[in-house]
């Protein structure tokens, strides 16, 4: 029984095998958002391709939809085929196979991706995860006018992620100059960062992007509210919370379109949230962007294509470990190295305990990232184990007492600001985001 996993391998054995195929220069193959691919060829001259065609039909039933589209079929045949090498832009899609299996044994035969074999992956949500294509920031980092986004991700949820948002948030406005600092919730199938700083806005970032994606419009007012905390320390931070969870909200929920005109393109969406930071950028020194667990669209644009600086937040567990893979494989597949910060949290308190775990997950994460991430750099030069600074020198925060059911920040930001595990996370960050800052640009 052919399943989707196996399709695209079996047809490019099944091409291999094909002696037609020979006088062919390129295929492409275009997959649809139910999984159906397209065989695309661009051969040489007239190529007999009926044989060719039953023998796939035969092999992938449903799987394929012919006929089989040539650079050299008729006129309407060629100009469609022609447009889809060109959006297939050289590219071999994210997670489609690297090889086939042999059906006479013996090891499995490379695939010539992004050469000879060209794909598309059309899909209605987790473009984002898809794309292989690097992505740009709004704007450049560095410079004036030009404050650093950070996104804070984690594949599993309950694992501190908001909470680290907040307090590092609460770190950039207390320092001596404090920043100016924007929280925008993201998670919005499960807000909570706004209640944490006392924010209950009835408009939010929900109603933000709606608003954009029906009137191509960004109208911030009532969207925001500043942090209620201790003394001052709310001053300068200024909350977007996701908005009120009222009888409309999953109408409005239902309204965000994840997918796109064009493989590759924008989606609605992606348009309005980059609006809304380009609506923000003179207002604020930094921009934190609280992103839903998992592989949801809005974290894989926000990690992706928005921001400056990634952080991933994770436990050391089995299902949390293969999530922390599958995003940084995403994230390897593009061309520029990303800027990573990598944080565990809730570790045992006991300093004995700490130490071993925090070492096996360093160690963990280290094999990761030299599979999916550090292939990129030299390969003659590669990051050690013990080097520090880099992403594999894990954060570790310890499970906190005063962070634990926590509904709100009020009370909590003194104790915040003396933690040198939460101060280590905020270096890391600071690190990376205000890289290429100078007192001129801040004035």
């Amino acid at each position: 029984m052919m399943t989707f996993d196996r399709v695209v391998p079996e047809l490019i054995r099944l091409c291999a095998e094909e002696a037609a195929t020979r006088d062919i220069q390129r295929f492409c193959i275009a997959r649809d958002v139910r999984g159906r691919i397209r065989l695309i060829v661009e051969p040489k001259g007239k190529v007999a391709l009926a044989a060719l065609e039953g023998r796939i039909g035969g092999a992938l039933g449903a799987y394929f939809v012919p006929p089989i589209l040539s650079t050299k079929g008729n006129e309407h045949e060629r100009r469609l085929a022609i447009k889809l090498f060109e959006l297939a832009k050289g590219t071999w899609p994210s997670g489609w196979p690297r090889s086939y299996r042999n059906v006479l044994g013996g090891s499995d035969t490379p695939i010539d991706t992004g050469t000879r074999w060209l794909g598309i992956e059309r899909t209605v949500g987790k473009e984002a995860w898809l794309a292989t294509k690097t992505p740009k920031p709004p704007w450049p980092l560095g410079g004036l006018r030009a404050p650093p986004i950070v996104t804070f991700h984690s594949f599993k949820g309950g694992v501190g992620r908001t909470t680290l948002v907040a307090t590092y948030a609460i770190r950039l406005a207390n320092e001596s100059p404090p920043r100016r600092v924007a929280v925008i919730d993201l998670d919005l199938e499960a807000p909570g960062i706004g209640s944490l700083f006392g924010a209950r806005n009835e408009r939010g970032v929900l109603d933000v992007l709606v608003d954009h994606i029906a009137t191509g419009r960004i109208d911030l007012d009532g969207a925001s509210t500043p942090a209620q905390l201790d003394g001052s320390s709310g001053e300068n931070i200024t909350v977007f919370p996701a908005g009120s969870v009222n009888d409309s909200y999953i109408q409005k929920l239902a309204r965000l379109d994840f997918s796109s005109t064009e493989p590759g393109e924008k989606n609605p969406v992606g348009h309005a949230l980059e609006a809304m930071l380009h609506k923000l950028r003179t207002d604020y020194d930094i921009i934190l962007l609280d992103a839903r667990a998992g592989l949801h669209d809005l974290a894989g644009m926000s990690l992706h294509g928005l921001a400056h600086v990634d952080v991933l937040v994770f436990r050391s567990t089995t299902q949390n470990l293969e999530g922390l893979a599958q995003t940084l494989r995403t994230l390897g597949d593009r061309d520029d190295d990303p800027d990573l910060v990598l944080v565990e949290t809730l570790l045992p308190v006991k300093d004995d305990e700490f130490e071993a775990k925090r070492q096996r997950t360093r160690e963990r994460v280290y094999e990761l990232l030299l599979r999916y991430v550090y292939p990129d750099q030299d390969l003659q030069d590669p990051p050690q184990l013990t080097d520090t600074g880099v992403p594999h020198d894990v954060v570790s925060v310890r499970r906190k007492e005063l962070l634990d059911s926590l509904d709100s920040f009020q009370g909590r930001v003194q104790a915040i600001l003396n933690d040198s595990e939460l101060q280590a996370v905020a270096r890391r960050i600071d690190e990376l985001g205000f890289r290429g800052k100078n007192d001129e640009d801040e004035e």
